[in-house]
Parts: C-alpha cells; sequence; structure tokens
C-alpha cells in the first residue's frame, strides 16, 4: 500500500468513525420522541388527558413528536448506511447495506407512521369547558368523534396539566351538543346534571347524565 493510499484509507475510516458517531446521536433523538408520543398515547388510554394551553394538549403533541422523529431517525440510518459504505471495499457488499438501509428505513419510518397515525384518530374535534356559577368545579368536556361516532370524554381538572375522565357520552350522526348549545347543565352539591340533545333528528329529544363531582 502506497502512501497516498494509506492515507485515503485512513480518511474513510476517520469518516466512518464521525458518521456512527453521528448516527448514533440522530437515532436517539428519534428515540426519544418515539418514547414521548408512545407515553402520552399510553397516558390517553389510562384516562388522562394533559392539556398544555387552549390549542395544545397530548394527542396534538403526541402525533407532530411522531412524524418529527421520521427526520432524525432517517437520518440516523442514512448515516450508519453510510459508515459501512465507506468500511466496505467491495462492491456488491456496498450495494447490499444499501438495499438494507432502504429497508431499515422504510420500517422505521412505518413504524413511527402507525404511531403518528393512532395519535391522529384520537386527536380532539373540540373541546368545551363548563364552570359551576358558584364555586371553583368545572368540567372539561372534549369532543372525540370519529367519522359519525359522536363522542365525547369528560374530565376533572387535577394538578395542571393534568385532568382524569368521570364519564363519557354518545351521540348519533356525529351531532355535537355542546356546539349548538342543545344541553342543559344544573350544578348541584354532588355534581353536575347534564341533559343534552343525542340526535339533530330528535331535537326535543334529550338524554340525562349525571356526574358526580363533589365540592
Amino acid at each position: 500500500m502506497t502512501l497516498q493510499e494509506d492515507a485515503t484509507s485512513t480518511a474513510a475510516r476517520n469518516r466512518a468513525r464521525t458518521s456512527i458517531w453521528l448516527a448514533i446521536a440522530w437515532l436517539l433523538v428519534a428515540a426519544c420522541l418515539g418514547l414521548m408520543s408512545w407515553t402520552l398515547l399510553q397516558l390517553d388510554s389510562a384516562d388522562v388527558y394533559i392539556l398544555l394551553a387552549p390549542d395544545i394538549n397530548a394527542i396534538t403533541l403526541g402525533t407532530a413528536t411522531a412524524f418529527l422523529a421520521i427526520v432524525p431517525a432517517a437520518a440516523g440510518v442514512h448515516l450508519l448506511v453510510r459508515s459501512a459504505v465507506l468500511r466496505t471495499r467491495q462492491a456488491w457488499a456496498a450495494r447490499v447495506v444499501r438495499a438494507s438501509g432502504w429497508v431499515a428505513g422504510i420500517c422505521i419510518g412505518l413504524v413511527f407512521s402507525y404511531l403518528a397515525l393512532m395519535l391522529l384518530l384520537i386527536t380532539p374535534v373540540a373541546a368545551y369547558t363548563l364552570h359551576s356559577p358558584t364555586d371553583g368545579r368545572s368540567v372539561l368536556i372534549v369532543n372525540r368523534t370519529v367519522l359519525i361516532a359522536g363522542g365525547f370524554s369528560i374530565y376533572e381538572p387535577r394538578e395542571w396539566p393534568t385532568y382524569t375522565a368521570v364519564a363519557s357520552l354518545i351521540t348519533n350522526n356525529a351531532y355535537d351538543p355542546f356546539r349548538a348549545g342543545t344541553y342543559r347543565a344544573v350544578w348541584t352539591d354532588a355534581g353536575l346534571d347534564l341533559e343534552f340533545v343525542g340526535d339533530y333528528m330528535k331535537p326535543d329529544t334529550y338524554d340525562h347524565k349525571f356526574i358526580e363531582i363533589r365540592r
């Protein structure tokens, strides 16, 4: 091996080593973002709702981080493939490494896309807060309608920014009585008496739900 070939080989090894460390860093970032999204999904499954700001909740944040994780994951896989190619001298082996990188990248992208889709499907359509006029009690009503299945989760506030589920409602044809104003809320010492129209085709028919919320 000539001096020039030796210098070229050393430079290639250095670039490969740098690519490995950068790849590890990017993959760790992707893993952290993915873990955050998965944790937020699990919290929602456990009836814990997180509301950081009026339009920023755990679901929208988890969806964003899941999609965002695809970028560092792709960068990490690319750098790993680049490092392996720099260490490989045979052309056929380099082609195998590149093909494996494409497969790995697609699989990782599908995993994060699936996680984002799961979060996207339960993204709240709207949220409403009902306050007691005589004390500090309140409930947060989250519209979780999917297609024509109207579903609402009712949460009681805990320590900021968490809410815990206390009840749920179902309406027909994706009808939202809280947006339409076709509901009646009566606060008592025991909790909240809630009457609402469950179907826009039956505007005079009210369903009843009692939610126990102590003072």
